[in-house]
């Protein structure tokens, strides 16, 4: 249970205190992309870690809210993102806005690790919600005609969902 929050948690965390830099942060993001790779082998391959189950959160009227379930499949899931990490910093590594970048993606891999983890819709539903935003926000940066892109991809998947 800690891991699995850990896996979730972490990369939110480094992506605030990066959009909060100065400097590019390239080796601070390339390092906590390179120990949730190992968080996540540990998760995958460490006996006992998969199939465990954990409440954190308890909200009477709601159910458990923040309720994860390490199983083979969603860890498997976890560690083929957390492998794609690394290597989505490693081609923005010589970007100008390498900074901005990375914390989205940090806040996407976040998001991916809770979707994988979900326990319930509502869960599932609130980290699928924050990927839809990061996922909008690095397509509003890529370029020509971006701003139309990322408000169509809003509204499909907004209203999709």
């Amino acid at each position: 249970m800690i891991l699995v929050t850990v896996l979730i948690v972490l990369p939110w965390g480094a992506a605030l205190w990066l959009s909060a830099q100065k400097q590019s942060g390239q080796y601070f993001a390339m390092s906590i992309a390179l120990v949730e790779l190992l968080l996540a082998l540990i998760q995958r391959f460490a006996p006992g870690a998969s199939g465990t189950l954990g409440h954190a959160l308890h909200i009477p009227y709601l159910g458990s809210l923040w309720t994860l379930h390490a199983g083979p499949l969603g860890s498997t899931l976890a560690l083929l993102c957390a492998l794609l990490i690394p290597v989505s910093l490693a081609f923005a590594w010589r970007l100008p806005e390498f900074r901005v970048l990375a914390s989205a993606v940090l806040v996407m891999s976040g998001a991916l690790f809770g979707i994988f983890f979900a326990q319930n819709v509502l869960m599932f539903y609130i980290f699928y919600e924050i990927l839809a935003l990061a996922g909008a926000f690095l397509i509003l940066r890529s370029g020509h005609k971006s701003r139309a892109a990322a408000l169509q991809f809003l509204l499909y998947t907004f209203v999709g969902s």
